[in-house]
């Protein structure tokens, strides 16, 4: 399957981090929080290139995590027939400002590397 623009900039991001041997818990954070993120752009704003990526767009996802609840949303159908999150007690739960605060956090830290590799001149998360 032919990632799309956006999908192909976040394997090359953790891959990045892979390489800098940063932590598997950050890794997996930065790698679930990312691809949320990008499925939301692309399900919701038919969004799938670096350059389209609007400061809206965050501002707006942060909106939708907020209301959805927690595990109402995967990035893989598939992980539904393994996992089972509506069967979790939490399932539908408000999500904490915790995490909301470290899905803004690692966008963020994903569109300044992507600034720093010279992908994007401004980062849309900076003015969110």
């Amino acid at each position: 399957m032919k990632l799309s623009e956006l999908e192909f900039y976040v394997e090359d991001f953790i891959t990045y981090c892979q390489n800098k041997n940063l932590s598997r818990k950050t890794l997996s954070s930065y790698e679930q929080s990312l691809k949320l993120f990008v499925a939301y752009l692309k399900n919701v704003h038919d969004v799938d290139k670096i350059k389209e990526v609007r400061t809206g767009h965050i501002r707006q996802y942060v909106s939708y995590v907020q209301e959805r609840g927690k595990y109402t949303v995967v990035n893989r159908e598939s992980s539904k027939l393994v996992n089972f999150p509506e069967k979790r007690t939490d399932y539908k739960k408000e999500v904490s400002s915790i995490t909301i605060n470290n899905y803004i956090r690692n966008i963020k830290v994903f569109f300044n590397w992507l600034k720093q590799e010279g992908e994007l001149l401004k980062n849309p998360v900076e003015s969110a």
